[in-house]
C-alpha cells in the first residue's frame, strides 16, 4: 500500500459539507468514495498501479459540483534495479524490483569494465518472468583481466499477453498497471498518451462485415489512458494514426487536456491484410505539424 496525496484550492463559498473524493484504479468498474473536510487528502491505495478521479464540492444533500475540472490523475512507474555478481568465471546480471509486474518484461543492459586502461561494453538482455519480483538476467564469461566498472539499464520492454507494445485491458480483472523505470523517478514524458504505463486498448467494436459475414471490412478500435500532467507544448492537440504496413486505416484527434481519465475511439478500415486479432498494426502519434512523437505496434484486441 501507498498514499495518495491530494491539494486543491478551496472554493468560495466552501462548500458546506465539505468534499467528495472519487477515485479507482485503471480500468477498474466502480469509484471508491472518501468525504473529507479542508483542502488536502491522504488515501491508502493498493501500489504499484495508475489512478485516476475527482473531487466534488458537496454543498449537502444532492448538491454537488460538476466533475469537468476536478479530474485528476496518476500515471506509475516503479524501480527496477540490476546487480552484477561473480560467480565463477561468469559476471551474473539479476534484475529486482519491489512489486511483480503482470507481464514477461524484456530487459536490456550494458556492463562496463575496463581491462587497464583500456574501456570496454558487454551488453545483453533476459526476461524477468510475470509475477516476479527478481530474476537473473544475463550470464556471461568475464573477458581475461577485466575489472567491473558498472551496469546500466538500457532498454525495458513489457511483454504483453497478446503480443504487440501496447497493452489491452483485462476483461476479467484489472491487473495493477504500471511501467519499470531504471530511475527513482518517472521517465521524462514525451508527451505521448502510448508512453504511459495507463494506457488501454479498451476493445474492438466490428462495424462492417463483407458480405461473406466474416471478414471485418471496418470497426471501431476504443482507447483509454489516464492524463497525470501536461507536456509543455503551445499544441492542444495531438493526433493517432493507425497503419496496417505503410497504409493508414484510421485516425484520430484528441484535445491534450483536461488531466484524469481520456477516452477516444479510432475508426479502422480494412487495408491490405485482415482487420483481426493476428494481424500487426502500428499506432503514431504526432503533433498537429506532423512531428512524430512514437510509433509502437499492437494487435487488436479479443472480438
Amino acid at each position: 500500500m501507498i498514499n495518495l496525496n491530494l491539494a486543491w484550492t478551496q472554493p468560495t463559498p466552501i462548500p458546506t459539507c465539505g468534499y467528495r473524493i472519487l477515485y479507482k484504479r485503471m480500468a477498474d468498474t466502480d469509484f471508491n468514495i472518501v468525504a473529507v473536510s479542508g483542502s488536502t487528502a491522504t488515501i491508502s491505495v493498493d501500489a504499484p498501479a495508475c489512478y485516476e478521479g475527482y473531487v466534488q464540492g458537496n454543498c449537502c444533500g444532492d448538491s454537488l459540483s460538476l466533475v469537468d475540472t476536478s479530474a485528476f490523475g496518476v500515471n506509475t512507474w516503479q524501480k527496477l534495479t540490476l546487480t552484477v555478481a561473480t560467480v565463477g568465471s561468469n559476471w551474473v546480471v539479476s534484475g529486482t524490483t519491489d512489486y511483480a509486474n503482470p507481464y514477461d518484461a524484456l530487459v536490456s543492459g550494458t556492463i562496463y569494465y575496463h581491462i587497464g586502461a583500456s574501456h570496454y561494453t558487454l551488453s545483453g538482455s533476459g526476461t524477468l518472468p510475470a509475477g516476479s519480483t527478481s530474476a537473473s538476467l544475463l550470464i556471461t564469461a568475464i573477458p581475461s583481466g577485466a575489472i567491473f566498472d558498472s551496469v546500466v539499464i538500457t532498454n525495458i520492454s513489457p511483454i504483453f499477453n497478446n503480443g504487440g507494445e501496447l497493452q489491452q485491458a483485462d476483461p476479467i480483472s484489472s491487473p495493477l498497471f504500471f511501467d519499470f523505470s531504471s530511475g527513482t523517478s518517472a521517465p521524462v514524458w514525451n508527451g505521448s498518451p502510448t508512453s504511459l504505463p495507463s494506457f488501454l486498448l479498451t476493445r474492438f467494436v466490428v462495424t462492417e462485415l463483407d458480405v461473406d459475414l466474416v471478414t471485418v471490412l471496418a470497426g471501431r478500435l476504443d482507447i483509454s489512458y489516464i492524463l497525470s500532467e501536461y507536456y509543455s507544448t503551445s499544441f492542444t492537440t495531438i493526433t493517432v494514426e493507425v497503419y496496417d504496413s505503410t497504409t493508414l486505416i484510421g485516425t484520430t484527434t484528441i484535445p491534450v487536456s483536461p488531466l484524469g481519465l481520456v477516452s477516444a475511439s479510432i475508426n479502422l478500415e480494412k487495408g491490405p491484410n485482415t482487420l483481426s486479432t493476428s494481424t500487426q498494426f502500428t499506432m503514431k502519434v504526432l503533433w498537429p505539424d506532423t512531428t512524430l512523437i512514437n510509433s509502437k505496434t499492437f494487435y487488436l484486441p479479443t472480438f
